[in-house]
């Protein structure tokens, strides 16, 4: 074969190489649909609560990544999602990092454990109140969570805060679970060491608009309340509760007292 021939059968190569990824970003281009409005949490709620978009982001990074489990650190989104017809860009938005590699390693119900434990530790609890402290409490790193549940008690000392995550087996130490994430979690960026991952070959952005292209239509809920803090709930439970009803026992005495006005005076 001529050096002639050579570089052409190369130049050729290299065209529909090119084509291709022209052809893939012309089809990222084009815009997904959902009809899904997600709450938004507050600023300062941000810190110590997982999100809608954090659950939606790891479900769409778990599934992409063909992983069991996903965890999204809630600093990692930096918009909401808007509701309707998207572009790439606008579905970039929603990062802080559109661009960060999605990552998958293989973690222990320990390891998971342990990264998480280095997630939730900033979380501060008022022993008074037996409330979440909000003005000590903000945590870059808090996460969402795809593929199990986390229970933890922000009132135990650091290093013993997570108790739960349904459905992993805590009897099976040694089973490996494959975890989604992004490099920067990975990383040790949001707390925790470093963790061995490989890349999937895709970025967190992409991510998030193929999988909306493929599901987005279809979405008409999300269970999204898949972090739990234990300790502290049960006194808002309590308010919840209680002052509906006070207000009850406010109002009946005075419609009855109102009632009694109205017979005397027949």
């Amino acid at each position: 074969m001529s050096r002639a021939h050579r570089a052409a059968k190369t130049l050729v190569a290299a065209l529909l190489t090119l084509s291709c990824c022209a052809a893939s970003a012309a089809a990222r281009q084009e815009s997904v649909f959902t009809p899904l409005r997600l709450p938004e949490l507050s600023e300062t709620e941000a810190g110590f609560n997982d999100s809608a978009l954090g659950s939606l982001a790891a479900d769409a990074l778990r599934e992409t990544a063909g992983a069991e489990l996903c965890v999204v650190c809630i600093s990692e989104l930096a918009a909401p999602l808007p509701q309707g017809a998207l572009s790439e860009a606008d579905v970039r938005t929603v990062f802080s990092e559109p661009d960060a590699p999605l990552m998958r390693s293989e973690l222990t119900r320990s390891e998971l454990s342990a990264l998480l434990e280095a997630l939730v530790s900033p979380v501060t609890a008022d022993m008074e109140t037996e409330r979440i402290d909000p003005g000590r409490s903000f945590s870059p790193g808090f996460p969402c969570v795809s593929g199990f549940l986390l229970r933890y008690d922000p009132t135990a000392p650091a290093g013993q805060r997570v108790l739960t995550l349904s459905p992993l087996d805590e009897e099976d130490g040694d089973r490996l679970y494959s975890v989604a994430g992004s490099e920067t979690l990975f990383s040790g960026a949001f707390g925790g060491e470093a963790i061995p991952s490989e890349p999937v070959g895709t970025s967190v952005s992409e991510a998030l608009f193929d999988w909306l292209g493929e599901n987005g239509p279809g979405l008409k809920g999300l269970d999204w309340d898949r972090v739990t803090a234990i300790g502290v709930h049960a006194h808002d439970l309590a308010d919840r509760v209680t002052r509906p009803l006070l207000f009850v026992c406010i109002l009946i005495p005075a419609l009855l007292l109102v009632w009694l006005n109205r017979r005397r005076r027949t």
